[in-house]
């Protein structure tokens, strides 16, 4: 496991991001992320009693912990997870990489604020009472936390460029003219790069956009 600084949140938005792949079913409260500042200081992205399906604990609210998101990894394969937790609803998101996308279910609870004043710990929890005893076991990867609230399109973008890469836009100039060449995403253009933009009609990649006059700006819309 690993133990990185505290969060230092105090408030009652955070998300956490990671990808998992667990080596069979986990123990019981198996920690991907957790930090614990006492009785009511604890977050945590977890697995619940059946070792397989994810949760997640905030505030130590038996209403978040003993919530069944009906989200499970499948156990040797790559999976996203992230849970976003805001004032009023935490939003737990999964995709394991088997073809159905990206999961999302809804914990309707209100969240109170906290500190977050003690160490951030990747694949344990570092409780005197559960050290040692809720070890994840298997890969954890590209973790990041945010202190607030992501959007549900927020949460898919950082999805899609961790499984498909970041975008790209390639200009490439021969005698027959431009060619604009992009992994993804909607084209568009503007005659300032300050605007205004707009979709370059109904482009798909590789195009040659027929620049007339004296600029042309492109960019791509995810």
């Amino acid at each position: 496991y690993v133990e990185s600084a505290p969060p230092n949140l105090y408030s009652n938005t955070f998300t956490a991001i990671a990808l998992v792949n667990g080596a069979g079913v986990q123990v019981v409260g198996a920690d991907i992320v957790a930090t614990r500042g006492g009785v009511a200081d604890v977050f945590v992205l977890q697995y619940t009693l059946d070792g397989l399906t994810l949760s997640y604990d905030f505030d130590d609210d038996p209403a978040s912990y003993n919530w069944l998101s009906g989200l499970a990894p499948t156990p040797g394969t790559w999976a996203f997870a992230a849970i976003a937790i805001g004032p009023t609803a935490a939003s737990l998101y999964m995709d394991d990489s088997l073809g159905g996308g990206l999961q999302t279910a809804v914990n309707v609870l209100n969240a109170t604020g906290m500190a977050m004043e003690t160490p951030f710990w990747i694949g344990a929890d570092a409780s005197t009472s559960f050290k040692n005893l809720r070890n994840f076991n298997g890969q954890i990867d590209e973790v990041a936390y945010f202190k607030r609230t992501l959007s549900p399109a927020e949460i898919q973008l950082i999805h899609d460029v961790l499984y498909f890469g970041p975008v790209t836009l390639t200009v490439s100039k021969d005698p027959s003219g431009v060619t604009l060449t992009w992994s993804r995403g909607t084209l568009e253009s503007a005659p300032t790069v300050s605007g205004p933009w707009a979709d370059e009609g109904s482009a798909i990649s590789p195009y040659q956009p027929g620049i007339a006059g004296t600029q042309k700006f492109f960019r791509v819309k995810l």
